[in-house]
């Protein structure tokens, strides 16, 4: 009997040892399958709690990396909050400005085809979004795509626009000069196609960029032209000689010309390079393409000299042979300049004509009395002297001091009466209310009177009342 009970404990000892074993393994699986482990760091998500929009009065107190951490964090939504509240305050602030273009900038760079749009139609200050625009349009031209600039509100009159097909252009200019002035030209843009990629092309290879834009000649010649002025502006400074052996090269006369026009004003314009434009065209053997050239570069070649006042201009200009066309030159060099140096170009014309209009554009080009004096000293002939006269006098009646000085400056009777009546004219009404009468104190008594006579006898023929005022000085 106590062997049969203690064998029985045995059993139930087993038995409640192996359900504890059973429900430990099932407590522990339990608690596996509903308890989350801790999550370690790199596997936990990142919850952005959003950060309040901040205030203007704020932002403007940072500066650099500070300002740009601070925007960084913010909603695209948030930067328009703050540049919309920008806008309420004065814009000539500089540290408002700061803080409206560096927002404008994070915007651009997050999504550049979306900025776009909301400038222009949320009607912010374009000046001050210009820098971001040019980034937003920047960063579209790595997708080689012109069309969401092109569907900003407000068209070709958009300036955002505007500003976003140059730099675009500008930008894909760098890789694909090509396709830069096809999406330029088919954006309404052919002038800035010709200018930016000209630019651009002719800094790295002009001979492929002139090459290019003669290819033109028929897709759209505009452009042609524009494109080629533009390569052969910087080409001449880089390296006129291999500018002038490509001209020469072309087998098509049309592009030659138009090569040779572009090569002659890119010379011509530069005061530094008008000396080699003299001695191209000095070289030229064909002798009505030297005579065309000497005509549209006339007048820049006497802007050089007028700005240089280099005389081996003049020289180079005086030793060219043919006698029509240095007169040509001369001429128009006369037109730009006055002085005593216009005198001795004009006394080298030998056509009435050519004198005669040299001599009115020196005296429109006067910059003072004293220069348009010594241009008339220098002439020779009478007809000269007053035909000049009387252009200074036109160029100058509306300052009757200097008028004045003009009138008793005459050297022949006929002449100075008609002076006197014109004078006469520009003091009365219609056409005269003087109110500076100081100048009347300057004339010599005789002078004076010979004012007076005119003005009376012309108010007397022409039934005009002379005013007291006027009439009391004289």
């Amino acid at each position: 009997m106590e062997k049969t009970s203690r064998c029985a404990k045995s059993v139930i000892g087993a038995v409640a040892g192996f359900l504890f074993g059973i429900g430990m393994v099932f407590l522990l699986h339990f608690r596996t399958e509903n308890t989350t482990p801790p999550k370690t760091p790199e596997l936990q998500a990142t919850v952005r709690i959003p950060e309040a929009t901040p205030e203007v009065t704020e932002l403007v107190k940072l500066s650099g990396g500070a300002l740009l951490d601070r925007l960084e964090v913010l909603d695209s939504a948030q930067l328009k909050q703050v540049i919309r509240n920008c806008t309420d305050g004065d814009l000539l602030d500089p540290l408002r400005v700061a803080v409206m273009r560096s927002a404008m900038e994070i915007l651009a760079a997050r999504d550049p085809a979306k900025f776009l749009h909301w400038i222009e139609g949320g009607q912010l200050p374009v000046a001050i979004a210009k820098s971001a625009i040019e980034t937003a349009a920047t960063i579209l031209a790595g997708s080689r795509s012109i069309d969401s600039i092109l569907s900003i509100p407000g068209g070709s009159y958009s300036q955002a626009q505007s500003i976003a097909i140059a730099a675009y252009g500008a930008a894909l200019a760098d890789v694909d000069p090509k396709l830069a002035v096809t999406q330029m030209i088919a954006a309404g843009q052919p002038y800035l196609a010709s200018w930016i990629v000209g630019s651009s092309w002719a800094a790295r290879d002009p001979a492929a960029a002139a090459d290019y834009f003669a290819s033109l000649q028929n897709d759209n010649r505009i452009v042609m032209q524009l494109g080629m002025r533009t390569v052969f502006s910087r080409w001449v400074h880089e390296d006129p000689e291999a500018a002038r052996a490509w001209v020469a090269a072309q087998p098509d006369k049309f592009i030659q010309a138009n090569g040779l026009t572009a090569l002659f004003q890119s010379l011509s314009v530069d005061t530094s390079m008008a000396g080699t434009a003299l001695q191209y065209l000095s070289e030229m053997q064909d002798d009505s393409a030297r005579s065309l050239k000497t005509g549209q570069i006339a007048q820049d070649i006497g802007n050089a000299y007028k700005a240089t006042h280099d005389r081996s201009i003049l020289e180079q200009v005086m030793a060219i042979r043919r006698p029509m066309e240095r007169e040509t030159m001369l001429s128009r060099m006369a037109s730009g300049i006055s002085g005593e140096v216009a005198g001795e170009i004009i006394n080298e014309l030998s056509g009435q004509t050519l004198r005669t209009s040299a001599l009115e554009g020196a005296m429109i080009f006067a910059e003072n009395l004293n220069q348009g004096f010594a241009t008339i000293e220098a002439q020779q002939s009478p007809a000269d002297r007053i035909a000049a006269r009387s252009k200074l006098f036109e160029q100058r009646s509306r300052n009757p001091s200097e008028a004045a000085q003009i009138v008793f400056a005459s050297e022949y009777p006929k002449e100075r009466e008609q002076l006197l009546n014109s004078f006469a004219t520009s003091l009365l009404p219609p056409d005269g209310k003087p109110t500076d009468l100081s100048w009347v104190e300057k004339l010599l008594p005789s002078q004076r009177q010979e004012v007076k006579s005119a003005v009376e006898n012309w108010a007397s023929e022409h039934e005009l009342k002379v005013p007291d005022q006027l009439r009391t000085a004289l």
